[in-house]
């Protein structure tokens, strides 16, 4: 394995000089003066006229580069141990955010956190509209006749869900921990794991998308894990290459270290599972609160009497109204900056906020306002429950039957003269 800088960027060589390729990776053509190695992490330092200079982070992966691997469909290269610890930046700022040092202050984005999974695909996966306008060029080249697809090609095309490439992390007990996505390009190509499990609080429309990774939740435990690597044509999972064990490790500058890891990640987990709850409980009295409003205003044309359903609505408002006033605080109080009680909302911010980025032990007080929350949230969300199960679904039937306008959640119904 050999490097070579040059006028217009650097190059690498697996067979002694016989045949060389370009490493690219975010390298701009830019004449390469000087290249260093750092042994004990494989990093490939360049150094550039005029461009700064370059760190190409464990280059260990083009040594085992064979032709085996070249001629394989993908492949899963050796993967380092995984490093786990929270980041601490002395300007009080994390990546390259200079804060108010100014320009002059040198900063340069740090590798992310994590275990980095290199892989290898052979040939890009290519989409049905991709493969047709192929096909179309080719017989256009050749002078051969080119028509217009039909309407049930361009359908299928429209339907298609893009390719991508999966990959599934599992701890030591085959427990699926992690998944993560990576476009389905041809090369070799790299991954970064940030030693998270998925977050579980919320839903977001964007994460709909089948190519989009979820987002990232609390840290996993030190340990063993596999990754394999599997491929997604039109829906459909095929596996590629794996498993590969790597470690996962903590950094071991911790001042205060958890003398026990699992239940700190299991009441993190808990924290987790409250906030994926008030998370819910936000958005559900959110939506009855709109369809409240939308239920006065589906009253206004009706000529048939409707006191007895407006009496329902308006029972569900101030229902729904001590709800919110015991999950997020009183809005009149905190409007006129007075001192009131802390809301639910509030503690489980406080105690998800201290507790889920944490490497300590969760201290007296998380577990205090823990216990708190637990007990007050319980009736609560009973009481929501109960506006979501009973007292709104019977204020739409009464809808239905004096055949106001149609509002969320009410079935569509016709009714012929």
């Amino acid at each position: 394995l050999l490097f070579a800088g040059t006028e217009f960027g650097v190059f690498y060589t697996l067979d002694g000089g016989e045949y060389w390729k370009q490493l690219k990776a975010g390298v701009p053509t830019i004449a390469v003066r000087d290249i260093e190695i750092q042994k004990r992490e494989n990093d490939l330092v360049l150094g550039t006229f005029g461009r700064s200079f370059y760190v190409l982070d464990n280059y260990a992966p083009l040594r085992d580069f064979s032709q085996g691997v070249h001629d394989s469909e993908g492949h899963l290269f050796p993967v380092s141990d995984g490093l786990m610890f929270l980041p601490y930046s002395r300007i009080g700022t994390l990546g390259d955010d200079k804060g108010f040092q100014g320009e002059y202050y040198f900063v340069a984005p740090n590798p992310d956190i994590g275990a980095k999974i290199t892989y290898y695909l052979k040939d890009t996966i290519k989409t049905k509209k991709d493969l047709r306008e192929e096909a179309e060029k080719e017989k256009f080249k050749n002078n051969e006749p080119v028509y217009y697809p039909s309407y049930d090609e361009l359908r299928a095309e429209e339907e298609e869900e893009p390719p991508y490439l999966l990959f599934e992390i599992t701890d030591s007990g085959g427990n699926l921990v992690r998944t993560l996505r990576a476009k389905a390009t041809a090369g070799i190509q790299r991954i970064n794991w940030d030693l998270r499990f998925p977050d579980i609080t919320s839903a977001r429309s964007r994460d709909a998308d089948p190519t989009r990774d979820a987002e990232s939740g609390i840290l996993v435990l030190p340990g063993t894990y596999q990754v394999r690597m599997l491929k997604s044509v039109d829906g459909e999972l095929t596996p590629l290459a794996g498993p590969v064990s790597f470690e996962v490790r903590t950094l071991d500058n911790r001042t205060l270290p958890a003398s026990d890891p699992a239940g700190l990640v299991q009441f993190q987990k808990e924290l987790m599972e409250l906030n994926r709850a008030l998370n819910g409980a936000r958005r559900a009295s959110g939506e009855i609160e709109e369809k409240i409003d939308l239920f006065k205003a589906a009253l206004k044309p009706l000529n048939a009497p409707t006191g007895d359903v407006r009496s329902r609505i308006e029972a569900a408002r101030e229902k729904l109204d001590d709800i919110r006033r015991r999950l997020f605080g009183d809005r009149t109080v905190q409007r006129l900056d007075m001192d009131g009680p802390p809301s639910i909302a509030g503690r489980v911010s406080s105690a998800v906020f201290a507790g889920s980025n944490s490497t300590s032990d969760p201290t007296q007080t998380q577990r205090q306002v823990y216990a708190i929350v637990e007990e007050e949230f319980e009736p609560v969300i009973g009481r929501l429950n109960e506006l979501i199960e009973t007292d709104i679904p019977a204020i739409e039937q009464e809808l239905d039957r004096l055949g106001a306008p149609w509002t969320p959640g009410r079935k569509v119904d016709w009714r012929r003269n």
